[in-house]
């Protein structure tokens, strides 16, 4: 059964694309001009964030593998995953998005089954539903290395039961905490609220 349009999120695409070049495992930050630009999602919890130092960093980690990021192999990395996808569809795009460490893939013309060994491989969440914004909502919400599907008979419950604070990781739409925390104060508590705006 081929399904309609699927995302593919890769949320800290750039330690993601290290981890795979280096064949790292345990703690990794990306550094540049002593800045942290992206870190394993998993050891979010030590307190390190992007921005932060590589001093502070290393800090609160010391046991962190700390890399100098390569922009190039950010490049070479998305251009090898796009060959991936191809080998399923050529009905592929990749949306910008420069300002976060997060790669956003559409495509179409993929069966269930093609997309769930997507997901594996990538290790990445799959959202699919008929509408793009609904498809890569679904893909906030999936697991890494799972697909979540949101048929059009299930898209306004899927909406009232997805908190507005799922936006914040729709990160290419720029949804800022001052952003949230307005649409909260206003009574916005579901994406179906803030979808009937």
């Amino acid at each position: 059964c081929i399904m309609g349009i699927a995302c593919i999120r890769i949320p800290n695409f750039r330690a993601w694309a290290a981890i795979r070049h280096f064949k790292v495992s345990g703690p990794l930050y990306l550094a540049f001009k002593n800045c942290i630009v992206s870190m394993n999602p998993c050891i979010s919890v030590l307190g390190v964030k992007r921005g932060d130092t590589v001093d502070r960093a290393r800090a609160l980690d010391p046991e962190a593998r700390i890399i100098v990021w390569d922009p190039h192999m950010d490049f070479v990395t998305e251009e090898a995953v796009m060959r991936y996808l191809y080998t399923f569809t050529p009905r592929i795009a990749s949306l910008p998005n420069p300002l976060n460490d997060t790669a956003w893939l559409l495509l179409s013309e993929v069966s269930l089954e093609e997309l769930k060994d997507i997901a594996a491989r990538l290790q990445a969440g799959v959202g699919v539903s008929n509408e793009k914004r609904i498809a890569m909502l679904a893909a906030v919400r999936c697991e890494e290395g799972k697909v979540f599907s949101v048929p059009g008979t299930d898209i306004v419950p899927f909406l009232k039961t997805t908190r507005t604070e799922w936006f914040q990781k729709l990160d290419i739409f720029d949804f800022g905490d001052d952003v949230i925390e307005r649409l909260l104060l206003f009574g916005f508590r579901s994406a179906w609220s803030v979808y009937q705006l």
